[in-house]
C-alpha cells in the first residue's frame, strides 16, 4: 500500500513536489491549447527530474525489503509519477495511455 506523504523520504517528497508543479503547468498549457508545451514540459520533467531522482532510488528499489519503508516510499512516489504522467498524456496519446492503464490493472487483453 502507498505511504502517506508525511512518511515519504525527503527525496521522494521532492519528486512529488516537482510532479505537482508539472501537473499545474500541463493543465495551464492545455487551457491555452498549447500541446507542444505540454509535450516539452512533460519530457523535461521525466528526463530531468524523474531520471535524476530515480537514479538515487535504485538501491532502495532493488535491495530493500519489499515492505520496508524506504522501498515503499520510492514505489509510492514513482507510482504517482506514472499515474499523473498518464493523465497528462492521455489527450495526446489516448491509445498508448489506455494500454498502459490496462497493463496496470492486470488486464490480459487491451
Amino acid at each position: 500500500p502507498p505511504l502517506p506523504y508525511e512518511e515519504l523520504l525527503p527525496l521522494d517528497q521532492l519528486l512529488l513536489h516537482s510532479l505537482a508543479r508539472q501537473v499545474t503547468q500541463a493543465r495551464s498549457a492545455y487551457e491555452r491549447c498549447d500541446l507542444g508545451l505540454v509535450v516539452a514540459r512533460t519530457y523535461e520533467f521525466l528526463h530531468n527530474d524523474v531520471s535524476q531522482v530515480s537514479h538515487h532510488m535504485k538501491d532502495r528499489l532493488y535491495c530493500d525489503a519489499a515492505q520496508g519503508r524506504e522501498r515503499r516510499s520510492a514505489v509510492t512516489a514513482l507510482t504517482a509519477v506514472l499515474e499523473q504522467s498518464l493523465f497528462i498524456l492521455a489527450p495526446i496519446l489516448p491509445h498508448t495511455v489506455e494500454e498502459a492503464h490496462a497493463h496496470l490493472r492486470g488486464d490480459t487483453e487491451p
